[in-house]
């Protein structure tokens, strides 16, 4: 006679199995582990200090190159870039290098869906769109191009396009806030 597969419930894990002495004297398979007979060595010292007496310079990390897709010219695109980056511009790289990040913040709701109006417009325009969320007043835009992944110049031009538009439409600066603090919170007034 043949059993039937057990039923298996998706997300459902069973607890974990209960060593005891009587289930190890019921299944011989079932090995009980064994108390460690010697000690474990301690950690290896740290190494001994420097001869110098003066403390050694932490190695700086070297400064972001961005990683540009495959038919940009590197040395016209840098051009382009370094105003937009920090600290010369408020743009700045991903982690990845391969794309331009940034957070807008406007006095109200409606000033910051006018600007990704804009943005959305010459977007369309040039067949090239951004990754961007909009929370009440603020927009976080990342220009990046997917295909082949990198740095284009569509993406450089596009930032300089968001920063003319974040001027027209009111962009806040240096700290200050718009109306509503940039968090949102659910506020459904019509504003």
């Amino acid at each position: 006679m043949r059993l039937p597969a057990p039923i298996r419930t998706i997300g459902y894990t069973a607890p974990p199995r209960r060593v005891t002495s009587k289930s190890l004297s019921a299944n011989p398979r079932i090995v009980a582990a064994k108390p460690r007979s010697q000690p474990i060595p301690p950690s290896t010292p740290p190494p001994p200090p420097s001869s110098s007496t003066q403390p050694q310079p932490a190695p700086s990390a070297p400064p972001l190159t961005p990683l540009f897709s495959a038919p940009s010219n590197p040395v016209h695109l840098t051009l382009l870039l370094t105003p937009l980056l920090a600290p010369h511009g408020p743009w700045r790289l991903t982690r990845a290098r391969t794309g331009l990040a940034r957070t807008f913040q406007f006095r109200s709701f409606n000033a910051a869906w006018g600007f990704m109006g804009a943005v959305a417009t010459e977007a369309q325009k040039r067949r090239h769109h951004p990754t961007w969320s909009n929370t009440y007043n603020r927009v976080e835009v990342l220009w990046t191009t997917h295909k082949p992944e990198g740095l284009s110049e569509l993406d450089v031009v596009m930032a300089g396009v968001c920063d003319r538009e974040g001027e027209v439409w009111g962009e806040v600066r240096d700290g200050a806030e718009g109306r509503g603090g940039g968090g949102g919170g659910g506020e459904a007034t019509g504003n």
